[in-house]
């Protein structure tokens, strides 16, 4: 972590030097959109044009409640919540951006809290996350013949500790005793798939979670067309690209109402599961589930809400809602041209600095 961020301000560094010595101290805007972390902060805040810094995340943390869920994971979650979000966000960089910045976006409500803390009270809250318009699926309609395959939850992410795909395996669990034809189709690799794929038999699952590993993009897409709902158990998340997928292709999503989902959750698309006790949320989960299972209308007003939602955050829309906010900074009357290019070797994009990979 300690060498992550002494690479990335030695790259800040470079980025500066750079926008010095080509004369982009004279533009009439600058517009950092990654590293898109708020401890990360950006040191064009010092460029001298007004700098637009976000959406960024970062204030988000895996609640202590709910460990259970995480393993041996979670005392690496503890020291991130130390070192990053409470130790990194008092670095000088961090809290110089945020006072000079000219407007500060960021992506949820627990990372707009942490730049409050931090002496910003002035931010404005976009989601980061986009989809194109060509993947948002038409008007949701009931199958006229009669559905063929098991009822079907989805879920996709990295099989990390943070996205706790275990609680989606102990959900289900519990699902197949009201629909014990349910079935779970898991889209992603990572380190937790050999102890998921045991968990998976002594829950007496084997038959009915599908691992399908890391798909290619059009396969992947038709997961989602080929389920009936769609689970999201992230323990700590800026938001969760996949989710706004699902309501994309018109499925109904079942998600922890915390961080970044819970603060840009599809109206009436989605249904969010408070984390409340951690040992009953299983047992919630799959209540929320079984409920959609059982009612196709409902799925099929959700996946209308959901599709509706979708093209509200297509890439166009983005492009929309932050020329807005360049329009409430600059001078009256003033335009804005994204014109400047820069050497792919610094890996900053046209009129965005800095931007990492």
């Amino acid at each position: 972590m300690a060498t992550e961020f002494l690479r990335y301000d030695g790259w800040q560094r470079c980025a500066l030097a750079y926008a010095r010595g080509h004369g982009l101290d004279q533009a009439d805007l600058v517009h950092h959109v990654s590293y898109g972390s708020l401890e990360g902060g950006c040191a064009l805040h010092r460029l001298g044009p007004p700098l637009v810094f976000g959406p960024v995340g970062g204030g988000q943390t895996a609640p202590h409640s709910h460990r259970r869920y995480l393993g041996a994971a979670y005392w690496q979650e503890a020291v991130r919540k130390a070192l990053w979000v409470h130790g990194l966000s008092l670095r000088p960089s961090c809290r110089g951006t945020l006072r000079d910045a000219a407007l500060v976006l960021t992506t949820n409500r627990d990372t707009e809290l942490l730049a409050h803390r931090l002496g910003r009270t002035d931010t404005r809250m976009m989601l980061a996350d986009g989809i194109h318009a060509s993947l948002i699926r038409g008007q949701v309609t009931c199958d006229a013949a009669p559905q063929v395959r098991p009822p079907t939850v989805l879920w996709v992410g990295k099989l990390i500790p943070r996205k706790a795909p275990g609680l989606a395996l102990r959900t289900i669990a519990l699902l197949r005793a009201k629909v014990p034809e349910a079935r779970l189709v898991v889209v992603g690799d990572g380190p937790l798939r050999p102890a998921l794929e045991r968990l998976s038999m002594r829950l007496g699952l084997h038959e009915s979670v599908h691992f399908r590993g890391q798909l290619p993009w059009k396969q992947a897409l038709q997961t989602y067309d080929d389920a009936d709902a769609f689970l999201m158990t992230s323990l700590r998340d800026s938001f969760g690209l996949q989710s706004l997928e699902a309501w994309a292709r018109g499925l109904p999503v079942v998600h922890l109402d915390h961080q970044g989902i819970r603060d840009f959750s599809a109206p009436g698309g989605a249904i969010p599961v408070p984390l409340g006790d951690p040992a009953d949320l299983p047992q919630r989960l799959a209540q929320a589930i079984s409920g959609l299972l059982d009612d196709q209308q409902k799925r099929r007003r959700m996946g209308n809400a959901g599709v509706a939602w979708a093209r509200r955050h297509t890439w166009a829309a983005k492009v929309q809602a932050v020329e807005e906010h360049y329009r409430s900074i600059l001078p009256s009357g003033r335009s804005w041209a994204p014109a400047v290019e820069v050497p792919e070797r610094h890996s900053v994009r046209p009129g965005a600095f800095p931007a990492s990979s």
